[in-house]
């Protein structure tokens, strides 16, 4: 903080918009006023010398990560009640920088949709308009948001998770580099590396300093994060130089809309009165799409043990389609795609490594309806319109490369549009540094 609040003051506001907000949107499913407000009360007893850099910044753990005293639900009926034993690596690092936990927010359920509605909590609805999603799975946290709920928000990406409803709401959100965030303890190897937790803000320089808290490994920890500087905040404080920038247009799958593609192309512009050589890029993502939909496949499966089996019909239709889906995929089937994801990150990170950072849309389209992917249909049918809608994300998830969603400009309708920016590994810092540059040429 800045000192112009205490952090009973800013928890107090945050609270206040809560109660006013959220009957509206459905973001937060679980809080606890009078906590929080102890909690950050706490916070201000404490000498100056022992406050941490995030000091009573009120705050929102998604409902797929593990936040004391609420329960972990994955926005599902089956695990309803499930009371975590502690706090996530993240989230524990998050309060002992001083951050205030004031809820969590609601995640379709196991996030396995990049909309936000589930059979327990219902729909979380877009702010700007409520006819329209927030984006998944991380939708209650942006929503939170972009509602003035908080000043950060964690979330979490497998295909992406944070930057889709970060565009969806006009947010920032960002996914660090694989091993940068330590997933401990509740995995620590989802979907072979593909999820991980990263920060989600209203500014490039609240997820900056937000990264710097989460950032760093814990024991028994799978992927180890390259060489990086760390200084994430910092490099947000001044323009980077010249850059040599990649331009991806076309989408892996599905088809660029016509007012996302004028609002790209006008950021391009910005980028290049900035400095930056621009130049087309090309990169074999679509290859990486067949292996993630089947290690996702296979991993959903492991759900039919997760749970007894009086408590596996609580599961969504579709969730169960997956799992069956799941179970159909052979162990041989499993490794084939590992090994191809993994031929497929090579040739994506040599196509694109003549560039410093690479940039496209983050969605071919912005938020779209709330019924526009009903919770009755097939999966498939389902599967296969996700990823026409968010096919930009998904490589990157696989490759293990940090990537910004930020908002670049809004459609007739008034409905954000969000640009990707995507670094080498390890590059958080200098993806931040054009993100964060990028918004004060656009402000």
């Amino acid at each position: 903080m800045n000192g112009e609040l205490s952090a009973e003051e800013a928890c107090r506001a945050a609270l206040e918009r809560l109660e006013s907000e959220n009957p509206r949107i459905g973001a937060v499913v679980a809080w606890d006023g009078e906590r929080a407000l102890a909690e950050a009360r706490e916070r201000d007893g404490l000498p100056h010398v022992w406050r941490g850099p995030l000091h009573g910044v009120p705050f929102t753990a998604k409902d797929l990560n593990d936040a004391t005293p609420y329960p972990t639900t994955y926005g599902s009926r089956a695990f309803a009640g499930n009371i975590p034993a502690g706090d996530a690596s993240c989230i524990a690092r998050l309060r002992r920088a001083g951050a205030v936990l004031i809820g969590k927010t609601n995640t379709p359920e196991m996030g396995l949709r990049p909309t936000t509605e589930n059979l327990l909590f219902g729909p979380t609805r877009n702010p700007l308009d409520t006819a329209r999603t927030p984006g998944g799975s991380s939708g209650g946290a942006a929503a939170a948001l972009a509602a003035g709920i908080g000043t950060l928000a964690q979330g979490s990406d497998g295909g992406g998770s944070i930057r889709i409803p970060a565009a969806c709401c006009g947010v920032v959100g960002h996914k660090p580099t694989r091993g940068l965030v330590s997933g401990a303890p509740a995995t620590y190897d989802a979907w072979e590396g593909f999820a991980v937790n990263g920060p989600m803000a209203r500014t490039v320089a609240d997820c900056a300093l937000m990264l710097e808290v989460m950032a760093g490994p814990e024991v028994g920890d799978t992927y180890a994060a390259p060489p990086h500087d760390g200084a994430f905040a910092a490099a947000c404080a001044e323009d980077p130089p010249e850059l040599h920038v990649g331009v991806i247009h076309e989408p892996p799958s599905g088809v660029l809309g016509d007012e996302v593609a004028t609002l790209f192309d006008a950021a391009l512009e910005v980028l290049a009165h900035m400095g930056h050589v621009l130049e087309d890029a090309e990169a074999p993502l679509a290859a990486i799409m067949e292996p993630f939909h089947t290690i996702v496949l296979g991993q959903t499966a492991a759900l039919r043990r997760m749970l007894p089996p009086d408590r596996f019909g609580l599961l969504e239709p579709t969730t169960r389609e997956a799992v069956a889906d799941g179970e159909r995929v052979s162990a041989a089937e499993y490794v084939g795609a590992v090994a191809a994801a993994r031929r497929a990150t090579a040739a994506v990170l040599e196509a694109l490594a003549a560039y410093e950072l690479v940039v496209c849309p983050v969605l071919t389209r912005p938020a779209v309806r709330l019924d526009e992917f009903p919770l009755a249909a097939p999966r498939r049918e389902l599967w296969r319109a996700y990823y026409d809608w968010h096919s930009y994300t998904v490589p990157f998830n696989v490759t293990g490369q940090p990537a910004l969603s930020l908002p670049i400009g809004r459609t007739a309708a008034g409905l954000p549009v969000g640009l990707q920016i995507v670094g080498a590994l390890g590059a958080d810092a200098l993806v931040l540094a054009l993100g964060a540059a990028l918004e004060r040429a656009l402000a």
